[in-house]
């Protein structure tokens, strides 16, 4: 069976399937359409023994695990990063509070 008649009878059903996984309508797209990027890419290791939907639902529940792995790194590279930028504001607070009581100390003992 040729590709773009694939895409024909089973894009809608792929989305529909993805769809059920995320809330997100725009992810679903997404991911269905890299499922049937990746499905073109291995056509030609289709054997033809398992339905070819089962096959490009494999590869769409496949494609979806790989978001979420992908979205949950970003995820935690964004938190890792807010708590860097905590560090640093930490770092300057103490650094002005100690630069103050020096001050004040100094200035208390000068006089």
């Amino acid at each position: 069976m040729e590709f773009e008649k694939i895409y024909q009878l089973y894009f809608r059903e792929v989305f529909l399937y993805v769809r059920s996984l995320t809330p997100d309508e725009v992810t679903a797209e997404e991911i269905a359409q890299e499922t049937f990027v990746k499905a073109l890419k291995s056509l030609n290791q289709f054997d033809g023994r398992k339905d070819i939907r089962a096959w490009l639902f494999t590869i769409a529940k496949n494609t979806y695990f790989s978001y979420c792995r992908r979205k949950k790194h970003d995820a935690d590279w964004t938190e890792y990063e807010n708590i860097v930028d905590v560090r640093i504001y930490f770092t300057s607070i103490c650094r002005m509070l100690c630069a103050r009581h020096c001050y004040n100390y100094y200035t208390y003992k000068n006089n």
